[in-house]
């Protein structure tokens, strides 16, 4: 029986597998409770063990996502943030009214608001079809073995959301390290690459 525990406890790690993290010289499972609270703790005693599962996932394509973010941020920072937003609601009012005008009629007379909600617009859809194609590629890798360097996300199991690292904050308890948190969407920094621990593997 120890055997078969053994053998159990060596079989070799698939995309889609459901994990705990543990601490490397800090007793504990990280954990989240990630609905309400999106931050990261590692704890000996979890409230509940759901709160320390996760999933291991492909790593998605993020630079629709990029793009799009990159647009709103620069429309904040313009100070056109309200004018794009009210411009896109105007937008997808016309695209659903049925008596919505020939969209090749004078396209010069289109306002410049309504240019940038229409490219805000085709960028949502960019990002969209971009999450579409990542679900689509997990689930056709789901089960197939991962290898050292290979790049992965790992998928909070309740919450749904990514791990991924505050590049501008430090954690809690090992200050000299980077705060990790979840993400609804995650990004590029939800990317971990898998490294072996023993040197031996290295070779």
């Amino acid at each position: 029986e120890e055997a078969e525990n053994e053998a159990e406890d060596s079989q070799p790690l698939r995309i889609g597998d459901y994990v705990t993290i543990r601490g490397l010289g800090l007793e504990g499972v990280l954990c989240a409770e990630g609905i309400l609270e999106d931050n990261c703790t590692l704890t000996s005693s979890p409230a509940r063990y759901d709160d320390c599962v996760f999933q291991i996932c492909l790593k998605n394509q993020y630079s629709a996502s990029r793009e799009l973010d990159n647009f709103i941020q620069n429309a904040i920072e313009k100070g056109t943030y309200d004018e794009l937003m009210a411009a896109s609601r105007l937008l997808a009012a016309a695209v659903s009214s049925p008596f919505e005008a020939d969209g090749d009629e004078e396209e010069e007379d289109v306002s410049e608001e309504a240019k940038e909600a229409k490219f805000l617009k085709a960028l949502q859809k960019g990002k969209l079809n971009e999450q579409r194609l990542n679900g689509t590629y997990m689930d056709q890798q789901l089960g197939s073995l991962m290898e050292y360097g290979q790049v992965i996300q790992l998928r909070h199991r309740k919450s749904q959301k990514y791990l991924t690292v505050d590049d501008t904050g430090v954690a809690n308890v090992e200050r000299d390290n980077l705060k990790v948190y979840l993400s609804d969407d995650g990004s590029a920094l939800s990317w971990f690459t898998l490294t072996p621990y023993y040197k031996i593997d290295r070779e």
